[in-house]
């Protein structure tokens, strides 16, 4: 199917879905340039809008796909509008999720790499508020992504979108609102699903259960005691959950200082996660 921008004339013809939420449905997609692109289609003009000036704002941080078009076109019968943006090769982590099993000492580290991204974000004066495994994407060279940036609003303004599983009001914790504990808390609950392969439901369970699971997971004492404070929301700010992750990810016994990650680790693992640990060495370097 082609689709043709209203304003701009541009002219796209759609591969395939790949990606469907409240707000709109994602396309891989091909331009007139045989350049394969993503393109976001939505009703919403109110929230896509929001998305594409995100994106602008932030177009030149290395974990934003780059956007090329934003316009409106007929969509069965009615008013729709769209961005165009870079297709990125790779996996969500949802996906990598259900296909292979990470080494903690990665998902650790993947951990970093996203406290440094939304550390990065907080500076511009925004808050990335949907963190979750399906916006999450590492590609073929292992560098990650951040995709859907309707939920990106600046600091003090309301949270509009998010995800319950990883956001810490949804666990009934007597908790008054901080972004930087809540956004350590969502990075904690990734790594936690990440490493228990499995996405625990506020609805159905409750955080002492989710502690629980984590001491019974296959990790060193202090590993656990990392995620649980985490969860409880023990650290105050990026700094202090950074500074006690790296601390984590080189085997020190205590959280102070902070040095250089060497992210190539000495045991053989499987290609894909190779590149990723490459990957990711790139982006903190």
């Amino acid at each position: 199917m082609v689709i043709k921008g209203k304003w701009n004339n541009k002219k796209y013809k759609l591969i395939k879905l790949i990606g469907s939420g409240n707000f709109g449905k994602v396309y891989k997609a091909i331009d007139s340039r045989k350049k394969v692109i993503a393109i976001k289609i939505s009703k919403d003009l109110l929230s896509i809008t929001n998305e594409y000036n995100a994106m602008v704002k932030l177009k030149n941080m290395p974990f934003v796909p780059k956007v090329y078009d934003f316009d409106d076109l007929e969509w069965g019968g009615e008013v729709c509008h769209f961005i165009v943006m870079d297709y990125i090769h790779g996996e969500n982590l949802k996906e990598i999720d259900t296909k292979r099993k990470l080494n903690p000492q990665i998902i650790f580290k993947l951990g970093e790499v996203l406290i440094n991204i939304l550390r990065e974000i907080d500076e511009t004066g925004y808050k990335y508020t949907d963190i979750k495994l399906e916006n999450i994407i590492l590609d073929k060279r292992g560098n990650v992504y951040f995709v859907d940036f309707g939920c990106l609003v600046e600091k003090g303004k309301p949270t509009k979108e998010y995800t319950p599983p990883y956001n810490i009001n949804s666990w009934n914790i007597n908790f008054k609102y901080d972004y930087e504990i809540s956004t350590l808390f969502s990075v904690t609950m990734i790594m936690v699903s990440l490493i228990g392969k499995k996405e625990f439901n506020p609805l159905i369970c409750s955080l002492e259960q989710v502690i629980v699971k984590i001491n019974d997971l296959p990790l060193k004492n202090r590993e656990k005691q990392f995620l649980i404070d985490g969860l409880k929301g023990k650290f105050k700010n990026f700094n202090e959950y950074k500074n006690s992750l790296s601390s984590l990810i080189k085997g020190k016994k205590s959280y102070n200082g902070l040095s250089k990650i060497d992210y190539i680790l000495a045991v053989s693992i499987v290609s894909f996660v190779f590149v990723i640990i490459i990957g990711i060495k790139s982006i903190l370097s």
